[in-house]
This record gives structure tokens, C-alpha cells and sequence, in this order.
């Protein structure tokens, strides 16, 4: 919904890896423009990235990951997604995880493969 704040962490293990990222939303004939600037997370960039964005519109909102850079060196790519809608002063989990299985602030039953759907 409209007011409501996406926040995010990420982090990257082990030291020295890095992955980009960059959170986009999808538009109904398939666009995704994008809503955060691409960033990198871990090697000489600082890490863990914290971010959050106020949703201007509902819609499905992508946080994308890019590791092509370095496809080659193995890494543990966690992150935590966190929806807060309007006033709301409990946020909770609503998606996270990490490969090969999900980050220690989330909950196995709340990872959530796909995009995340900023609207209620």
C-alpha cells in the first residue's frame, strides 16, 4: 500500500565476495524500472547494505541480485526483507533467506520464493 516502507539487509559470505543488487518494480507490460540504484554488497564496498524506500504505489517489487561479475567464486548471498504498512510500529518479516538455506532473523515457514508484493 501507498506509505508503506520496504527495508532491507544484506550480506555476503565469506569475507572479500561481493554481489550487486538492485530493487526494481514490475510494471503490468513486464518493465522493471528501477526503484534503489544498483549497489554493490561486500569486497571493497561496505557490507551489510541497509536500505529502505517508501512505496509511492502498490505493486510487486523485485529486489534483484546480480553476481555475474563473479559467478566463478562461491558465496552466501543472506538477506532479510522487511514490509512496515503505514503506521505500523511492529514490522515483521515477510520474506528472507540465504543459499543454501534461510537467514537467522527469518523464520524457515517465512521465506518466500518469488517476488515480494508490497500491497495487502
Amino acid at each position: 500500500a501507498p506509505g508503506s516502507r520496504l527495508r532491507w539487509r544484506i550480506t555476503v559470505q565469506p569475507p572479500g565476495t561481493d554481489v550487486g543488487f538492485s530493487l526494481l518494480r514490475q510494471m503490468g507490460d513486464g518493465a522493471l524500472p528501477m526503484v534503489e540504484a544498483y549497489r554493490r554488497c561486500g569486497g571493497t564496498e561496505e557490507c551489510p547494505v541497509i536500505g529502505v524506500t517508501t512505496i509511492a504505489e502498490p505493486g510487486t517489487y523485485v529486489l534483484f541480485f546480480d553476481n555475474s561479475f563473479s559467478w566463478i567464486t562461491p558465496k552466501v548471498v543472506s538477506y532479510t526483507v522487511i514490509v512496515t504498512t503505514g503506521g505500523s510500529a511492529d514490522p515483521s518479516p515477510r520474506a528472507g533467506g540465504a543459499a543454501p538455506g534461510p537467514s537467522p532473523e527469518v523464520a524457515p515457514e517465512d521465506v518466500a520464493g518469488g517476488p515480494l508484493r508490497a500491497q495487502r
